[in-house]
This record gives C-alpha cells, structure tokens and sequence, in this order.
C-alpha cells in the first residue's frame, strides 16, 4: 500500500519536471575574462597640449576592463608604467604604480560588503594654478556600493592620503563617487567625481570630474574615450583621451 502511493508520487514528480531543465548559459567563467598584461597606446588633449601616451601593467585589473565575468568590480595594479610624450618634445611620467587595489563589493543586508581602495605610486597632484605635481604617494578609503539596478551600481569612498614631492610632504583627503553602468553590445560606462582637498598642500579644494566609455571589441583589445575637468576657484582644466588596450 505504502510503496504504491510512493510511485504515485514519484511518477507525478517525473511527469511535471520533464520539460523543465537547467540553464548554465549566463553563469560566471573567469577564463573568458581578458589577460592580466596591459599594453595600452592612447592619444590626447591635456589643456591644449597634444600628446601620445604609453602604459604597461604587467599584472592588472582595471575598473574599466572587461569585469562581466567577476561577481564584483575590483581594480588590481602591480608596477604599472605610463607615460606621455608631448608634441612640443617634452616626456613627462604620468603614473608609475607599485601597488595599488581596489573593491567595489556591493553592499546587502547578508554579506555587508564593505568597499575600499589603497593604492602605494608616483602620480600627479595639481597646485593652485592646476599644474601638475609629479609627487610620492599613499592613500587609502573606505565606504559603500549599491546596486541601483542589476547593471548599475553606485560606490561612495572616503580617502585620505599622505603625499610627498621630496621638498615637503603633506595630508590630503579626498571624497569620491563612481557611477558604473554595464551596457549592452559589450560596452561599461564609468563616471567619478572627486573631491579633492589641500592636494599639493594648496589647502583649497579642486573638483574632478572623469567620463570614460569602454568598448570591448574583442576579448583582449578594448577601446576607451575618456573626458575629464578638473577645476578649483580660479581656473579650469580639461583633457580628452582616446586609447587602444590589448591584453596578453
């Protein structure tokens, strides 16, 4: 009696689960995420001045690489090397990285995700006239990601950093928020606006705004537009760059 009314069950079960079946096409697969090797070529306009620039990250991850393979968005920067050459013949360093990393781990009421970046590298800070600073740095923050919508989420990241040009050295901080949007035929968006107070000890405050549109054309290349403004009180500078990333 008993076994009789299991098989009754069991063949009601087979019967409303035959046409169902399980869906693996959207799962996560890091092998089909780009190569760690950066070599990126860039041209642009830095405040009226022409420029060819040249990076190489032998080991990175960036915030606007290819990231619909991860779970999270994260940046990861080890010994990247970046440079300009100007059309007026003068070389400047732009970014020479040692460590750097970044986690933008949405928060929610299970896992409570916090967000962070610490970054350890050479950069440029800008003075009073907005001029750049080639300059020892160490920064780090803490703050929060939400997902606005399943493509689109939204960090807040609270820096301070100590920075140094030899001559002097100097406390900063520096406020910031970055909007990301995954968008269809394999483009990202992503758009930060910091705050930055008393960088290269001016003790005022400049405001950065930076745009760049990723398209990623292949698996290992990707093309960037980005724009940026960057102003204080007085003066205003602007920058247009346009770049081609293969990974290895």
């Amino acid at each position: 009696m008993h076994q009789s009314i299991y098989d009754k069950i069991d063949m009601e079960l087979s019967n409303d689960t035959q046409n169902y079946a399980l869906d693996y096409s959207h799962y996560k697969d890091p092998l089909k995420a780009p190569g760690a090797q950066h070599l990126q070529l860039s041209y642009g306009v830095d405040h009226h001045k022409n420029y060819v620039g040249l990076a190489f990250l032998p080991a990175a991850i960036r915030l606007t690489d290819d990231q619909r393979q991860y779970f999270s968005t994260r940046e990861l920067r080890m010994f990247e090397m970046s440079a300009r050459f100007y059309t007026n013949g003068k070389v400047r360093l732009e970014d020479l990285t040692l460590y750097a990393v970044k986690s933008l781990n949405p928060w929610n009421s299970i896992t409570k995700s916090i967000s962070g970046q610490w970054r350890l590298n050479a950069e440029n800070h800008f003075d009073k006239l907005l001029n750049r600073r080639l300059v020892l740095n160490a920064s780090a923050g803490l703050g929060y990601t939400i997902n606005l919508f399943r493509d689109v989420s939204l960090s807040g990241l609270y820096n301070v950093g100590v920075a140094s040009d030899i001559k002097e050295a100097y406390l900063y901080h520096f406020p910031e928020i970055t909007l990301q949007i995954n968008e269809i035929w394999d483009m990202k968006t992503i758009a930060t606006l910091s705050m930055n107070f008393n960088m290269y000890n001016s003790r005022q405050r400049n405001d950065l705004l930076k745009v760049c549109q990723s398209y990623f054309h292949k698996k290992n290349s990707t093309l960037h537009a980005c724009v940026n403004r960057r102003k204080n009180h007085l003066f205003q500078r602007d920058e247009f760059q346009i770049s081609f990333e293969q990974n290895f």
